[in-house]
C-alpha cells in the first residue's frame, strides 16, 4: 500500500474552510481531496458542509460503455473536519456507475446536503 498523508484529529490546515471537492480513490484506498483542480491530500475520512453531490453525464457514459471506472463522480463543498462524526442520525448514500444517473438516498436522487462525510475505512459516504 502506498504512503498516505495522515493528518491527526483536530489539526488544522490552510485548506480547513475551504472549497474542496473529494472522491473515494479506488486505487490508493483512500478520499481524495482536490483543491483548485489539484489533488492536495489523501486521508480515511473528510467532512464537508454544504455538500454539493456531482456526476459528470459524459463520464458516467464512458464507465457504461467501457466497463472500467474513472473519477466522474465527487462531492464539492466546504471542508470542515478531518475527524470521524458520530453517525447517530446520518443516512448513508450510494452511487453506482452502473445503474444510477445521481448520488441517492434511499431510491431519491440527492444534490446537497448540509453535512457530509466520505470515509474509506468503510467506504460511505453519510449525510446529516
Amino acid at each position: 500500500m502506498r504512503r498516505m498523508r495522515v493528518l491527526p484529529p483536530g489539526l488544522t490546515t490552510p485548506l480547513l474552510g475551504e472549497k474542496v471537492e473529494v472522491y473515494l480513490n479506488r486505487n490508493r484506498q483512500c478520499v481524495s481531496v482536490r483543491h483548485n483542480g489539484i489533488v492536495m491530500m489523501h486521508l480515511q475520512r473528510v467532512v464537508l458542509e454544504w455538500a454539493e453531490f456531482i456526476v459528470q453525464p459524459a463520464g458516467s457514459r464512458r464507465v457504461k460503455e467501457q466497463g472500467h471506472r474513472t473519477v466522474h463522480a465527487w462531492l464539492k463543498g466546504t471542508m470542515a473536519s478531518f475527524d470521524e462524526v458520530p453517525a447517530d442520525h446520518a443516512n448513508e448514500v450510494t452511487y453506482d456507475p452502473y445503474t444510477d444517473q445521481a448520488f441517492m438516498l434511499g431510491d431519491r436522487p440527492i444534490a446537497l446536503a448540509t453535512m457530509a462525510q466520505v470515509q474509506w475505512d468503510k467506504p460511505r459516504v453519510l449525510v446529516w
